[in-house]
């Protein structure tokens, strides 16, 4: 490898990933940028990952491997970053890949916006939600208003700058959604945050990964991370977090309804962002279908001034008489849903 520093560092922690290692590799070897480095920290599997790393070095002069015992993910992403020479960190994980100009697109952007991190759109592979298509604000107040209900960027996107990373590591106490909280301790400091529209990765569901496999631990974390922005952003601190916003585990009545539909309002007015007023006007929404068992008489003041079409206004108003909030938990859970553009149930 040359001593020159290179732009970008990839930081790829690998932990019994040997079904999806190779595909992953072979993606950044094709990038059309290639000032880049990868380190691969194969944490103590107990596949064939280890020996899939060593054979693709022999081929790949810009990649290190470091192996060792298992510690985790966040030690993981700690070490790598610790490690890298690189001036922006590039994460990916063992199990997505990279689109061809991913690293060109996302540097391309941030010539433009000068930002911390940068994030990007993804599209879904594997079993569960092949083909959908993700995308997130790509303003910085607009990523700051998307954090108060869930992560403003795909995680495997993400550039963030190396001394910013080295400067704010990630967190143990916060395992699972390491990087949520690292995403609102970072807008908390009035970093600058972005995304890049276009999508740069495809992003793999399968039953071992850690959304799948510690979905409720990952939730609690999740609830924790989202209440204590809550307190502590400009914009919210002084409005009362309901859980039930974002946390779908619980039941909504109408007390908590009524709170949370008026801080919505309140937050609304706060921002001058249009991406951010749309961040908060879609999660709106959403709460409000996961609400209709409250029945019309709840759920029809807030709905004449909510900026939808009139269409959706009486289908949300015929669901709500039949205080069908069932029929939203089953399209929510359903497999095969995945498959439609939901967002037309949200313009």
């Amino acid at each position: 490898m040359s001593n020159k520093e290179p732009k970008i560092t990839v930081v790829l922690p690998v932990y019994n990933a040997d079904k999806y290692l190779l595909e992953t590799l072979k993606s950044i070897s094709a990038q059309d940028f290639v000032d880049w480095e990868l380190i691969a920290i194969n944490d103590g599997s107990t596949d064939s990952s280890l020996k899939i790393l060593n054979d693709y070095s022999c081929l790949e002069p810009r990649m290190r491997i470091i192996n060792r015992e298992n510690r985790g993910l966040v030690s993981t992403l700690n070490e790598g970053i610790t490690l890298a020479k690189g001036k922006w960190i590039a994460r990916i994980d063992a199990d997505d890949i990279c689109l061809p100009n991913r690293f060109s697109t996302q540097l391309d952007w941030l010539k433009i916006n000068d930002a911390t991190v940068c994030g990007g759109g993804i599209k879904r592979i594997g079993d569960a939600g092949k083909g959908n298509s993700w995308d997130f604000p790509t303003t910085t107040e607009g990523i700051y208003a998307w954090l108060l209900f869930r992560p403003a960027f795909a995680h495997p996107t993400v550039f963030i700058k190396k001394e910013i990373a080295q400067t704010m590591p990630y967190s143990k106490e916060f395992t699972h959604c390491e990087d949520y909280e690292l995403w609102t301790r970072l807008a908390l400091n009035g970093e600058p945050l972005t995304n890049v529209k276009e999508t740069v990765l495809l992003y793999r569901i399968h039953p071992e990964q850690v959304s799948q496999a510690k979905k409720n631990t990952q939730t609690n974390v999740r609830i924790k991370i989202t209440g204590l922005y809550w307190q502590q952003l400009s914009y919210s601190r002084d409005l009362t977090f309901v859980s039930c916003l974002v946390d779908e585990r619980e039941a909504i009545n109408k007390k908590a309804f009524t709170i949370a539909l008026n801080n919505l309002n309140i937050l609304e007015s706060r921002f001058n962002d249009s991406q951010a007023r749309e961040s908060i006007k879609l999660h709106r929404l959403w709460f409000i279908y996961r609400s209709l068992h409250l029945g019309i008489d709840v759920i029809l003041p807030h709905l004449r001034n909510l900026d939808i079409s009139l269409f959706k206004k009486y289908i949300i108003v015929f669901l709500s008489l039949c205080r069908a909030t069932w029929l939203i938990k089953y399209f929510r859970h359903a497999s095969w849903i995945r498959y439609f553009p939901l967002r037309m149930f949200f313009k």
